[in-house]
């Protein structure tokens, strides 16, 4: 329905455009250009604002967004951790790594399935639009997996640690190996590692 509505806004934009260039009296070919191009931003920034909405709530939310932030990921015996530090705001970056278990709870429920809602929304549609075949395919075997393992955060030196215990013991070497190429993948299209837990990517 808002797809439906927001198509006839565009179109209703471009006509109301259309129309006014073809007023009498006036310089037709310069002020048809004008108009044109006038809404054609319009409908553009409407198109623009829902991702970009999201990418700065995802911003505010993201640990390495902090200034100074650097990432390391730990293999554990029967976790893997994440370990976030930084040269700036030290608690800041605590209070987001604190709050992502609970994004992460939020996103997948007490029954380990994904709400609706969450990552699957108009913003994160087109995110998942964006993406690369292989960026997807590594998308739907994190979000899978990430629906049986547990969160925990806690303060470490100059940072914190965000440790994810997988229910099954053997999957940690998997859950490792998956991290660091989710990781990897994420930083070199400029989009933030902890977007599975917030309900991103």
């Amino acid at each position: 329905m808002k797809k439906h509505m927001f198509s006839g806004v565009c179109s209703i934009l471009l006509l109301i455009s259309l129309s006014a260039c073809s007023t009498p009296g006036t310089s037709g070919s310069e002020e048809m250009s004008t108009q044109t191009q006038q809404a054609q931003t319009e409908v553009q920034n409407a198109e623009a604002s829902p991702q970009e909405g999201m990418e700065n709530r995802m911003e505010q939310m993201c640990p390495m967004q902090v200034e100074g932030t650097t990432r390391e990921i730990v293999r554990l015996d029967n976790a893997v951790a994440m370990d976030f530090t930084t040269t700036g705001d030290v608690e800041e970056l605590r209070a987001r790594v604190e709050r992502m278990p609970e994004h992460h709870a939020k996103m997948h429920g007490e029954g380990g399935q994904m709400h609706q809602g969450h990552g699957h929304g108009e913003g994160g549609q087109m995110h998942h639009e964006q993406m690369s075949e292989e960026h997807r395919q590594m998308r739907g075997e994190m979000m899978e997996m990430m629906a049986g393992v547990t969160l925990n955060s806690e303060p470490i030196e100059d940072g914190a640690r965000l440790t994810f215990t997988p229910a099954d013991a053997s999957q940690v070497d998997a859950l490792y190996q998956m991290m660091q190429n989710h990781a990897r993948m994420m930083q070199q299209e400029g989009q933030c590692p902890m977007m599975p837990m917030m309900g991103g990517a």
